[in-house]
């Protein structure tokens, strides 16, 4: 399963029509649990990315996502 957000995609695997399960301990907050997580991968590559080639052919990846700016009327 893939989720495209606006700068990064997350994708996991499916087992049976369930989630995998991390075989690595989960860590939250600096805090081990014992939560079964799901494995998922997490690539900082979404549909706001920019993707630029410089003329070396160097390919460089970067946030695009942009807000309006709010006017002095807001």
């Amino acid at each position: 399963m893939v989720d495209m957000g606006s700068t990064t995609t997350d994708v996991g695997v499916l087992c049976g029509g369930f989630p995998r399960q991390s075989a690595m301990e989960a860590e939250i907050g600096g805090v081990r649990t014992n939560f079964r997580m799901t494995d998922i991968a997490s690539i900082g590559f979404g549909g706001g990315s920019v993707v630029t080639l410089d003329a070396e052919g160097d390919i460089s990846i970067r946030p695009g996502a942009w807000a309006m700016p709010c006017r002095s009327s807001c």
